[in-house]
């Protein structure tokens, strides 16, 4: 009879207690950087080049095992340029944002509304998901009065200096600005780091 456990893990077994502990398996890779990317990577030091070799890593195998590899490098490779793009932008409209708001709304602003990534909300009703995606509620299928409802929401909370959706209406007006996720993610990120 086979063990309900995997073949490269330990158990400890007492009358009170049990664990079970997993090897972990991961592999070290070393990654030479020459010259003036190695200076650019040493002035970002607060960046984890160690996840960021990881995301790249993971994200070519993902590549990789797809169906058309070819075309999943080219989406991640546009991807890419998406949020670079946005990265900048966002840190061009950082200038803006301190043009207009005193330290302490732009420190509440960066600390309190700043403080997650794209991948951290995914609340479909959510008024700044609506807004990226062009939606009412997290719906496609809406009526113009439910569009019309949205939006003024939207402007409501855009009217309050210093709230996100200020940021974004701000962005906005702003040439250059693309509504999608990737831009939007790299736009914030720039944010976050000018405004830290």
């Amino acid at each position: 009879m086979g063990s309900q456990y995997p073949a490269d893990s330990f158990i400890i077994h007492s009358p009170h207690t049990l664990l079970w502990t997993m090897k972990l398996v991961g592999k070290n890779v070393t990654v030479y950087i020459q010259g003036d990317t190695a200076t650019k990577m040493e002035e970002l030091k607060e960046v984890n080049w160690s996840q960021v070799c990881k995301s790249a890593i993971e994200s070519y195998i993902e590549a990789r095992k797809s169906v058309n590899p070819a075309a999943r490098l080219k989406l991640d490779k546009m991807k890419q340029t998406e949020q670079k793009e946005g990265y900048m932008f966002g840190a061009e409209l950082a200038k803006d944002v301190l043009d207009k708001l005193s330290y302490d709304q732009v420190h509440k602003l960066r600390w309190n509304v700043l403080n997650e990534t794209w991948d951290d909300y995914a609340e479909a009703d959510d008024l700044e998901a609506d807004w990226l995606n062009e939606t009412v509620l997290g719906e496609r299928m809406f009526t113009k009065e439910s569009q019309k409802k949205r939006r003024q929401e939207f402007e409501r909370w855009a009217s309050k200096q210093g709230s996100l959706g200020w940021v974004l209406a701000l962005a906005e007006q702003r040439k250059g600005f693309r509504k999608n996720s990737q831009f939007y993610a790299g736009m914030v990120k720039g944010l976050r780091e000018i405004l830290a």
